[in-house]
């Protein structure tokens, strides 16, 4: 798995994203060739793009793998920037990037879904909608969690010294972490290890 937030970007501007980070499923399931050993020579296909989305957007150069042209750029800095400022005011952000036509609205940005449900700064209203949408959490340790959360796909961490009430959560899609406590009633799966 990839760091948060990645994509992978074709040299005509095409994005190819997955909710989990992986530059190399994310390619497969938009059904690309990989880069190759002649990708030097002859360029590569694609380039490979993660930033964690904290602070001050660094620019396109700095968060890619490799040699962009300016459609690369262009919707690099188009997801990143829209990212940088969503995270930084999802009150101000969210209604229009992640519902409806909004750049973020796909199944694709389960991730960022979750970190925006799970800032500080996340309104009620807009946690109202996230909660019956699909989630990604990647593995962030997360202080409190919201009830309504039927499942998560993805990592899901609980921060030691802190408990948690997921009455409604059945499902964790990959691994559960409990440091803290946490009251899990009604939960049949987790797809891979589970720690407590």
């Amino acid at each position: 798995m990839c760091d948060f937030l990645s994509i992978a970007v074709r040299a005509d501007g095409a994005v190819a994203k997955t909710a989990g980070n992986s530059h190399s499923g994310a390619v497969k399931a938009a059904g690309w060739r990989e880069n190759d050993q002649m990708a030097d020579l002859r360029g590569k296909y694609f380039v490979e793009v993660e930033w964690n989305c904290e602070g001050d957007y660094p620019g396109a150069d700095k968060i890619s793998r490799g040699e962009i042209n300016e459609k690369q750029r262009k919707v690099i800095d188009g997801i990143y920037d829209g990212a940088a400022k969503l995270l930084a005011d999802p009150a101000k952000n969210a209604e229009r990037m992640l519902f409806g036509a909004g750049i973020f609205a796909g199944d694709e940005y389960a991730d960022l879904r979750w970190k925006t449900l799970i800032n500080p700064k996340c309104p009620k209203r807009v946690a109202t909608k996230l909660v019956g949408l699909l989630l990604h959490a990647n593995g962030e340790r997360i202080k409190s969690f919201d009830p309504r959360i039927t499942k998560i796909e993805g990592n899901l961490a609980i921060e030691d010294g802190y408990e948690i009430s997921a009455p409604a959560l059945v499902k964790v899609g990959g691994y559960l972490d409990v440091s803290g406590s946490a009251k899990l009633d009604a939960l049949t799966k987790v797809g891979g290890d589970l720690a407590v």
